[in-house]
């Protein structure tokens, strides 16, 4: 087990002195054309909206149902500001945080966009993307839960952090919802039928000083296959497939490999269309590549359920609490991927090989699964746990306070299918199988011995968690009145812990 942690010690101060009036946004009211004014992410200095510097977006639940978005990674697709983010659950474009999203203001980098929740910070996954950051899952909110997301598009590292030089995505859940809400979402594609289905129930309700929301969700997505839409990955054939390079030159007499051959020259499986390989020319002979494209899905088969819960206590006027919690199981159920995947070490087979053909020691350029063989499955799982608990009050008429405690935790597993390259090697020299006497012939990619296929075969669980806890304070109002207008402060602190853990990786084996 490998195990990081950071804490932000010591203790982080950061303040505001302004004689300017406020980042505000304005977000309109259908009752009686009134506007209200809502804290925007970003400040806790007050003021009038009319007087904002800082570029945010508002988008409310109105506009989310709007869009006919199934999850938040369609709504953030929507963003025109957010360029590059994983969001589509395939080993293309994810090849291991399939079932999780995340969002990339202005193509900036992963990292470089801070998500908050209710305004607070949430751990990252322990799913790694494409280039090996880690970021915050923001698959976590339920949609239905949403009532507005601000999305702060300009950097904003002075006040966040590092984590914030894109800018700052907050997703605002309800708190003061009353009623019942029930929602349903299908969508069908016309050619090949792959279906996306979403099914959300909101709840809100209690008295003038206790208010209580409730929201559940669940995702389920049908895979789509590579292979209906080959158009698409038409260009997904790898050289390695099913090659030798004699190192030599020579005639084999009989066979499948029957005839001349030169020095490193390209012999390709003699069987390579049949057991449904690509052959491509080369300056010398050809070679068998493997056409990998239909083995993936373009579309993963998913399943999502995700749960929040808010409460809202107002003890006096000038003293109210609030707690929340979520929850947020995820996975991929099929994820097929190659039957194997190239040696790049390249080994030389040698000439007293029982398969070998040619007489004189070979370069294989290959896999030892190829083609013939059915794509074996790499299920993944990411699970997310969060509560927060924060109390709010007035010192006076002028200055508010406010402290909160936040928790969160997500565990994320995932099975990468492969062979285990020493019991190969072993194989190939005559020392393969439970009795240690068996050979793995290459040259005969349809005959191979299931059991000691089955001996070779395994694969390595990736085991991965991380946790954050957090504790923020804030004290902010008016300090004295100007000509000008009021001068605003705020000040506050922070203390986080964080911990990232990674299992240690083991072989399994799935014969």
């Amino acid at each position: 087990m490998i195990k990081f942690r950071k804490s932000a010690l010591p203790m982080a101060i950061s303040s505001a002195l302004s004689t300017l009036t406020v980042p505000l946004a304005t977000l309109s009211q259908a009752q009686d054309g009134v506007l209200e004014e809502v804290f925007i992410t970003g400040s806790f200095i007050k003021g009038s909206a009319t007087d904002s510097a800082l570029p945010v977006d508002v988008f409310d639940s109105d506009y989310i149902e709007a869009s006919g978005a199934m999850s938040v990674g369609e709504i953030v697709n929507r963003l025109t500001v957010s360029s590059g983010a994983e969001n589509q659950s395939d080993s293309f474009t994810q090849g291991s945080t399939q079932v999780t999203t995340n969002v990339n203001l202005r193509g900036l980098g992963l990292t470089s966009t801070l998500v908050l929740i209710n305004s607070k910070r949430q751990t990252v996954s322990g799913a790694r993307a494409n280039d090996g950051s880690v970021v915050v899952d923001t698959g976590t909110v339920p949609v239905i839960a949403i009532d507005r997301i601000e999305v702060l598009k300009e950097g904003a590292s002075t006040a966040y952090g590092s984590d914030a030089v894109a800018g700052v995505v907050n997703f605002l859940l309800h708190k003061d919802f009353d009623g019942l809400k029930v929602d349903g979402y299908f969508s069908d594609t016309a050619e090949d039928s792959q279906t996306d289905t979403r099914f959300g129930v909101l709840w809100g309700g209690g008295t003038d000083r206790t208010r209580v929301n409730l929201a559940v969700e669940y995702f389920e997505r049908d895979p789509r296959n590579a292979s209906e839409r080959l158009e698409l990955v038409d260009n997904a054939i790898s050289t390695l497939g099913t090659t030798f390079l004699p190192l030599g030159a020579g005639t084999v007499a009989d066979g499948p490999y029957a005839g001349d051959f030169g020095f490193v020259e390209n012999i390709p499986d003699p069987n390579c269309i049949e057991n449904q390989g690509v052959l491509i020319p080369q300056a010398s002979g050809a070679r068998c590549g493997f056409f990998y494209g239909p083995r993936f899905n373009m579309v993963n088969e998913e399943t999502k359920l995700t749960a929040y819960g808010s409460l809202t206590h107002d003890f006096s006027d000038s003293l109210s609490f609030s707690a929340e919690l979520n929850y947020t199981d995820g996975e991929v159920k099929d994820n097929p991927q190659s039957p194997s995947y190239p040696i790049l070490t390249f080994p030389t087979i040698s000439p007293a090989h029982p398969g070998n053909p040619f007489g004189v020691p070979v370069i294989w350029l290959g896999r030892a699964l190829g083609s013939t063989f059915e794509s074996p499955l790499a299920p993944r799982d990411n699970e997310t746990i969060r509560a927060m608990a924060e109390l709010k009050g007035a010192f006076n008429d002028r200055t508010d306070w406010q402290v909160s405690l936040t928790y969160s935790e997500n565990d994320y597993s995932g099975f990468n299918p492969d062979q285990i390259q020493s019991r190969l090697f072993a194989a190939l020299e005559g020392r393969g199988g439970a009795s240690g006497d068996q050979f793995f012939n290459p040259f005969d990619p349809s005959g191979h011995d299931p059991e000691l296929i089955d001996w070779m075969t395994d694969g390595e669980r990736v085991v991965r968690s991380a946790d954050q806890l957090v504790l923020d304070g804030v004290v902010y109002g008016e300090l004295f009145d100007m000509a000008a207008g009021p001068v605003h402060n705020a000040v506050g602190f922070r203390l986080m812990d964080d911990g990232y853990a990674v299992g240690s990786l083991r072989l399994v084996s799935v014969s």
